[in-house]
């Protein structure tokens, strides 16, 4: 069977070079969009805007400091009341005489010891949550209102 010469893939890229004619396409350009129009913007209002989103940063940023501070903080504290509880439990078993006391006093400490790992991750997952909250919240507020200022904006100006 006889092939049919198909020509919708002799495409050839060089000719589409070959007549491109740059003050055409100018002109092609002016004529597509010449009678677009931008609205007016307010520029007071959006560098009020700006200032704004930048204030929010700043504070957002300040209550990630604050918060990372404060936990690394908290984790100081606990590391020096672990290191002076073990040296207390171990100052303890000096001066026990008897292996079944040492056991049971060594079963307390780690009963103890556990608790307090428990306690003390529950405190810093709740400090870590607040933080995030704290810095995520403004953030959001500013979006949502940001997004109804738009909105509001868009609307003058269709009318």
């Amino acid at each position: 069977m006889a092939r049919k010469n198909d020509t919708t893939f002799n495409f050839d890229p060089m000719n589409v070079f070959a007549s491109f004619d740059p003050a055409k396409a100018g002109e092609q350009f002016t004529k597509m969009f010449g009678d677009f129009s931008t609205p007016a913007v307010d520029m007071e209002a959006f560098m009020a805007a700006q200032r704004k989103g930048m204030e929010v940063a700043t504070a957002a940023n300040q209550a990630a400091f604050d918060g990372v501070r404060a936990i690394a903080e908290r984790q100081a504290h606990m590391v020096r009341e672990t290191i002076e509880a073990t040296a207390g439990a171990v100052e303890a078993l000096r001066s026990v005489k008897e292996p079944k006391d040492a056991m049971e006093q060594q079963a307390d400490f780690a009963r103890t010891a556990f608790d307090k790992v428990v306690k003390d991750t529950n405190e810093l997952r709740d400090m870590a949550v607040k933080t995030g909250t704290d810095v995520t919240a403004p953030i959001s507020a500013h979006i949502r209102s940001s997004m109804d200022e738009a909105a509001a904006m868009a609307n003058t100006a269709a009318k």
